[in-house]
């Protein structure tokens, strides 16, 4: 029998860990690296850039740890900016959170069909219907309740480190046999070169967008046996595998890939994987990709669902979005979101809308941030099982590096600038009419 309002409290660490890598480990770890090379071509400033964006990671995980284990409900951003903000600017964060995590499946489905139409030629010119079958399949999965996600995320989580450990062992072994560990990427930069420092901000952008994801447990804190504990060790643990993988990856691809051949590559990981594995290089990398998307499509699939019905059970959309099935799942809100990929799928139309995600995601993380300060000056008696550390210098530290990351994306892209400044200026006539309804 289905009910309103009560999701199942039965996920735990693991699930936590599971999601916040299935999460981020993507395509953009597989593509990104090249175009980051040639921007910064010499290999110890990559691996700072890539270690400064984790440590920016490592430093908002105390204010997403300490909001989520306060107000541990489904949905995560946008619950924090309506405690602290109000009714509106919860509901303009929860639907600037759902328009960049509900656009995710349809994208990644369709990476996915077109790397299986790359495998078995015969599918190709079906590469639409695959991804819609794929988004229809996952979702009628997920129906079938949250232990389903649960366990799917825990096996493809972990057969990705695996898959990935083994590719940054075979290039330092390849590299070690080689004698060429780094040798081949040594090239000089020079501080006092202003070029350096646009550059600089242009990687830790590209870096920043791959470790996007990382907060993804935050929105099943309603579903983890005891928040309070199992989500900031979730995220912890989690985000560290990760920022590991990720500076590990990068110095294997800097180990066996010329810095002339890596520099601007859209294919990094591929070209790594042909230097190592010879002809079957191309294969071995296809497979990875599907396999990486796979696991942060059931992410993806799961996370929209929880945006949506916590909106839905705030009255911030139709009170049927709220209605949980047996299984604990948020059916109605599934099947809203399959429409919705479905008609991104068909349409098109997303590639503008991918590109707001940049900006979406920073606006709802800077209003993370600022909610940790405002709870804490405006309901300091609320329980906080977990506090940010180096409250806070941190927080205003995170809100600072927020709008430096704004305004350069602003700069560069004054066309998603405008789109979204038209969202805002319909969001508040939205929110009077189904205030009213």
């Amino acid at each position: 029998m289905a009910e309103k309002n009560n999701l199942k409290s039965i996920l735990g660490v693991g699930f936590g860990i599971a999601v916040t890598i299935g999460g981020v480990i993507g395509s953009g770890i597989l593509y990104n690296p090249g175009i980051i090379t040639g921007l910064l071509k010499n290999h110890w400033l990559i691996l700072l850039c890539w270690l400064l964006g984790g440590g920016y990671l490592l430093m908002a995980i105390g204010a997403y740890s300490e909001l989520g284990t306060m107000i541990p409900k489904a949905g995560g951003p946008y619950n924090y900016a309506e405690r602290a903000f109000g009714k509106y600017m919860g509901f303009l964060t929860g639907w600037f959170d759902f328009l960049v995590n509900s656009l995710a499946p349809a994208y990644i489905s369709i990476a996915i069909s077109e790397y299986l139409a790359i495998l078995f030629p015969t599918l190709k010119g079906f590469e639409t219907l695959i991804a819609i079958s794929i988004v229809i399949l996952f979702t009628v999965y997920h129906i079938g309740g949250v232990k389903n996600g649960d366990i799917f995320q825990k096996i493809t989580s972990m057969v990705k480190v695996c898959v990935f450990t083994f590719l940054i062992i075979a290039c330092f072994y390849y590299a070690g046999g080689k004698g060429s560990l780094f040798t081949h990427n040594t090239n000089s930069f020079d501080l006092n070169e202003s070029g350096i420092y646009i550059s600089v901000f242009k990687a830790l952008q590209l870096i920043i967008g791959t470790y996007g994801g990382w907060n993804a447990a935050c929105y099943f804190a309603e579903e983890f046996k005891n928040p309070g504990k199992e989500l900031p060790k979730s995220l912890l643990f989690g985000v560290s595998i990760v920022i590991v993988i990720y500076l590990l990856f990068n110095a294997a691809l800097l180990s066996v890939v010329p810095m002339d051949i890596l520099s601007g590559s859209s294919l990094a990981a591929s070209d790594a994987a042909t230097v190592v594995f010879g002809k079957t290089g191309g294969t071995i990398f296809t497979l990875v990709a599907i396999l990486s998307l796979t696991s942060i499509l059931n992410a993806f699939i799961m996370v929209p669902s929880r945006i949506l019905f916590g909106l839905s059970r705030s009255g911030h959309f139709i009170s049927q979005g709220a209605t949980i099935n047996e299984k604990g799942s948020p059916y109605i809100a599934m099947i809203i979101i399959c429409i919705l990929e479905i008609i991104y799928i068909f349409s098109g139309s997303f590639s503008e809308l991918f590109a707001l995600g940049t900006f979406t995601v920073l606006i709802v993380d800077a209003l993370a941030y600022a909610s940790v300060i405002k709870l804490r000056k405006s309901e300091p008696q609320l329980p906080r099982p977990y506090k940010q550390k180096g409250y806070p210098l941190s927080s205003w530290f995170l809100i600072l590096v927020v709008i430096t990351l704004l305004t350069g994306f602003a700069i560069a892209d004054y066309k998603s600038l405008l789109i979204l400044l038209g969202i805002v200026a319909v969001s508040y006539p939205a929110f009077r009419m189904l205030r009213k309804k």
